[in-house]
């Protein structure tokens, strides 16, 4: 008869953990999804802003692949500031929980070749 008491307890006690450690694998997957996305994002933004600081024009099909490469649906921009050129990509972050926010943005700066600015 104590077998099987212990054994019941057993199964409430694995019924109460189990939920709270699938949470935990959970987050800590959608943390990692989040980092890895944001870190692709971020070399990115640092390519378009290099490429276009080197003259390439922004149509450029080297820098309409960069953004296809990083995010398959962001809005990015191009803006040219005296001899610095900053690039800007906001990303959806496809998210398994909800505790994570559905965009992020990744901008990274460039200086023109020759340092001087575009007219």
């Amino acid at each position: 008869m104590r077998f099987r008491r212990g054994r019941g307890q057993a199964v409430v006690e694995f019924a109460i953990v189990t939920p709270i450690l699938l949470l935990l694998l959970l987050g800590a997957f959608d943390v990692g999804t989040l980092m890895l996305e944001r870190e692709v994002a971020q070399g990115g933004a640092q390519t378009i802003a290099d490429l276009a600081a080197s003259g390439i024009l922004e149509d450029d099909p080297l820098i309409l692949s960069e953004v296809a490469r990083c995010c398959a649906d962001a809005d990015w921009s191009i803006t040219y500031d005296g001899p610095l050129v900053l690039a800007s990509l906001t990303c959806a972050h496809a998210s398994p929980t909800t505790l994570m926010p559905d965009t992020f943005v990744a901008t990274a700066t460039a200086v023109l070749e020759g340092g001087e600015a575009i007219p």
